[in-house]
């Protein structure tokens, strides 16, 4: 339960009431009741790419790490073969972390639209 500010009165009022106990007044009671939701929605929305974002950041790392290995591979290695199975690794890893980097931009930017938004409705 949260306290909603009637827009008529200025009064307290339950967010679980249906009208204001002070004047009367319904329809700012139903408009902040769908601001609250739009602000928990958007909060949630906001945690669950927070969420993802840790995901996407760990995998980064990981696949930063086995590049790095890889490299370090190819730098010691002399045979003719293992170097061509390592620098198509290398490539295949490097594909990958350019995805997630380009997913980790996206997510970044959805974030930052969110938090404005969320920022602007408290408002």
């Amino acid at each position: 339960m949260a306290l909603l500010i009637c827009n008529e009165c200025q009064g307290k009022v339950s967010s679980d009431a249906d009208c204001c106990p002070h004047c009367g007044h319904r329809a700012q009671l139903e408009e902040g009741r769908k601001e609250k939701r739009f602000l928990e929605n958007l909060e949630k929305q906001i945690e669950n790419l927070e969420i993802d974002l840790e995901k996407t950041y760990f995998g980064i790392e990981e696949k930063k790490s086995r590049i790095s290995d890889y490299q370090f591979q190819l730098s010691v290695t002399k045979k003719k073969e293992d170097i061509e199975v390592l620098r198509r690794r290398l490539d295949r890893w490097n594909g990958l972390l350019n995805v997630d980097l380009a997913e980790e931009k996206a997510l970044l930017e959805e974030l930052k639209e969110l938090k404005d938004a969320a920022k602007r409705s408290r408002l």
